[in-house]
């Protein structure tokens, strides 16, 4: 029972099992690992712009090879097709970078899909944490940094059209890190 946008975001998101044609109007963005989530997992006929060592602050000038075979650059896919939902998950190679500077060029990038997506839902992808082993031996790439700029994404979240999706519980160990 729906009475108003204020219950609406007090909702528990409901989970469901469907076929990969849910996918078919579906864009995944991210870095190495939406790369490997399309190599191994069944994505159906989504379209994904991802690449290794991908960024906010880079995603707009490189092409990507779109499911037709073609060249073409996000701003291109983004006028060219209408999208349902669209996957977001970056900020894990930006951690180095200046944490305030990355977090508005990852608000710019959120708007820039709103603005020429309007009917998509967006799920903004909480990064996945590092093993205990890597985030104790790096100043940069460590749960701390990625917990801070996840809260950061998981800010712009409406639960309207702009959902935070966080798997990390699915993946992390006892100590809330990544599981060997």
């Amino acid at each position: 029972l729906r009475t108003g946008p204020e219950q609406e975001a007090d909702r528990e998101p409901v989970a469901f099992q469907a076929d990969t044609s849910y996918f078919d109007d579906a864009l995944f963005i991210g870095d190495s690992r939406t790369v490997g989530l399309s190599e191994y997992g069944d994505l159906g006929n989504a379209e994904v712009v991802a690449d290794s060592g991908m960024n906010v602050h880079e995603i707009f000038d490189k092409n990507f090879v779109t499911r037709s075979g073609e060249k073409k650059s996000l701003e291109r896919i983004l006028s060219e097709n209408r999208f349902g939902k669209i996957y977001l998950m970056l900020g894990i190679n930006e951690l180095g970078y200046d944490f305030d500077y990355t977090v508005a060029k990852y608000g710019k990038l959120v708007e820039k899909l709103q603005e020429t997506q309007p009917d998509a839902l967006i799920f903004l992808q909480a990064n996945l944490h590092v093993t205990a082993g890597k985030s104790a031996a790096s100043g940069i790439y460590n749960n701390e940094n990625i917990d801070r700029f996840n809260q950061a994404v998981k800010q712009l979240a409406d639960n309207r059209k702009l959902y935070y999706l966080d798997v990390n519980e699915l993946f992390d160990d006892e100590t809330g890190s990544l599981s060997e």
